[in-house]
């Protein structure tokens, strides 16, 4: 059986898009939530391992987040924009859209030994805007 799991992480950090014309212009911060989706076969109940009848454990998503994201996304020593560089390695413009793609990269990378797919990355900004890389 194929399955979803889906975890939930918060954090908060500071940002500014230099080159919008908006409010969003100027230093401000957000309340982030950003949900993880994984995707994989539910392991077989047979040998009874750590993740047996699980697609992958939460707790590692929870380790691939306090380990390789929260230490430069939430409460940063500096903001988004000086912190973290793009694939190509240019600065990084922290717009909603490239910070779930750099959230989706981490996860892909982490666990790219394990048999699951890292399906989606939907990031909240506020209670009511988000954007969703996949």
């Amino acid at each position: 059986m194929r399955a979803e799991i889906t975890k939930v992480f918060k954090f908060e950090a500071a940002h500014s898009l230099i080159y919008h014309q908006g409010q969003c212009r100027n230093l401000h911060g957000h309340s982030y939530k950003a949900e993880v989706t994984v995707a994989g076969l539910v392991q077989q109940v047979e040998s009874f391992n750590s993740e047996s009848g699980m697609v992958v454990d939460f707790g590692e998503l929870s380790t691939i987040w306090k380990e390789s994201l929260s230490p430069d996304l939430d409460h940063g020593p500096e903001i988004l924009n000086d912190m973290l560089m793009s694939p190509e390695g240019q600065p990084f413009y922290p717009t909603a859209e490239h910070l779930a793609a750099h959230i989706l990269r981490t996860f892909r990378r982490c666990l790219d030994d394990k048999a699951v797919e890292v399906v989606r990355v939907k990031l909240w900004e506020t209670d009511s805007s988000y954007a969703v890389v996949n």
